[in-house]
């Protein structure tokens, strides 16, 4: 098992991470007009029982990927335009980089893997606030930090 990192408090110097500090790098264009980013990662074993109350075991189990996003109009716009325009973009599956990083701390890179966007909803009312577009993700896999899966990947040919 992989030893843990021993954190120093208070630790005076460096920044913690904040939104201001992320990265977005869809299919190698970065782009600042995320106003959120949601994804989730999860593996969901079935319970093995026999004849008695007690389970004896349990499958690898279903790993699940989602996420969403929230971004402003004129940059979706620009997106979509870039995986299709109005024909088919949500079926042209991208990468999604997403990259933390302050100053006196290692990079974060987070990989979300084989992406289509499968809803794009507007919802628009009176203010002074920017437009924005909610996006649902399906992710086909995540890979945090540079490499931890929530499962062991399949060998490939």
């Amino acid at each position: 098992m992989p030893s843990l990192q021993n954190i120093v408090y208070p630790n005076g110097l460096t920044h913690r991470v904040a939104w201001q500090s992320v990265e977005v790098n869809w299919n190698g264009l970065v782009y600042a007009g995320f106003k959120s980013l949601v994804y989730s990662d999860e593996l969901v074993p079935t319970d093995v029982y026999g004849t008695g109350p007690e389970k004896i075991g349990r499958t690898r189990g279903k790993a699940n990927h989602q996420g969403s996003a929230v971004m402003y109009k004129e940059e979706w716009e620009n997106l979509r335009g870039a995986l299709g325009g109005g024909v088919g973009y949500m079926e042209v599956p991208f990468l999604i980089t997403a990259t933390f990083f302050e100053i006196g701390m290692n990079p974060i890179v987070d990989l979300l893997e084989f992406t289509r966007v499968t809803k794009a909803e507007d919802n628009h009312s009176e203010g002074a606030d920017a437009l924005t577009v909610n996006l649902t993700l399906n992710i086909m896999r995540v890979t945090r930090s540079g490499g931890d899966r929530a499962t062991v990947p399949f060998p490939t040919l």
